[in-house]
């Protein structure tokens, strides 16, 4: 019996996704699969960068059967089967079922009620690796400013903060003895106008822009390996934070989208309002 998985979003999301997937499986007894054709319908496709970060095995999860990808993706049976599917709303009930007896369809983003016992027991079944590159290469005296840009500000679900929130944080990381800063992103044009303003309402501040790359896990590891960084309402800089094994000073928003409040922080998190 298979606990399969509908995998979607960018890596932040799927990483949500896998460590939700990683303790059901743990669980239940039942074995991992991993849906990944919704990700080639978004209007930017979306690759499953996350088999890249994760331990090799996980690579050997994604789902071949062409009936079970049908029902998984294209009916999202997940979302709508009371016995079988596993959605945000049944999740942390589905996770204390006894061992499985039939499969189970996951289908949602799973980034609600979590615990610090539980996200560390998901990655260690995880086994996340780092990325072996000397263009990610991390000052020990920068701290990490990440700036989301491109399509997600086209979403008004996620127009959560602006420049003044990365003002307020860089104001705490001043005061807290950081006096450089290199920002790292997906939109150069946007980050630029944004630090524009940032330095206009801040104390005198000495930053630069990473290097870009077309590689987004480039751009993760140096959030991951910073000494401390300052991230936006994006889950893919909050999992380079939970990921840190130094648990590097990281400031944080409330929200990741407008609908609610988060419902966890990691001890080294500190949240500006």
């Amino acid at each position: 019996m298979k606990a399969y998985l509908r995998l979607a979003g960018g890596l932040g999301n799927q990483l949500y996704q896998i460590a939700a997937l990683a303790l059901i499986a743990e669980r239940t007894g039942l074995k991992p699969s991993v849906v990944v054709d919704g990700l080639h319908r978004y209007a930017s496709a979306r690759q499953p960068d996350v088999f890249r970060l994760l331990a090799p095995e996980w690579s050997k999860t994604i789902c071949r059967s062409d009936l079970a990808r049908c029902l998984v993706d294209g009916a999202r049976i997940g979302r709508v089967l009371p016995l079988f599917g596993i959605n945000d709303r049944n999740f942390w009930a589905a996770a204390d079922r006894s061992p499985g007896r039939w499969p189970m369809v996951m289908d949602g983003y799973f980034q609600v009620g979590w615990s610090l016992g539980h996200l560390q027991r998901a990655i260690d079944l995880l086994g996340p690796s780092s990325i072996d590159s000397e263009e990610v290469s991390a000052a020990d005296d920068e701290c990490a400013i990440h700036i989301r840009g491109g399509d997600f500000l086209k979403v008004p679900l996620h127009q959560v903060i602006d420049h003044s929130y990365y003002s307020h944080a860089v104001q705490r990381a001043v005061g807290s003895g950081w006096k450089r800063f290199v920002v790292v992103t997906d939109d150069r044009s946007h980050a630029e106008s944004t630090m524009e303003l940032v330095c206009g309402a801040s104390r005198v501040i000495q930053w630069r822009m990473a290097a870009g790359t077309s590689d987004a896990l480039l751009d993760f590891e140096r959030l991951r390996r910073a000494p401390a960084r300052i991230i936006g309402n994006s889950t893919f800089s909050w999992w380079a934070t939970a990921l840190d094994e130094r648990r590097g000073k990281t400031w944080a928003p409330l929200k990741f989208t407008r609908e609610r409040h988060r419902d966890f922080f990691l001890p080294w998190e500190e949240i500006i309002p």
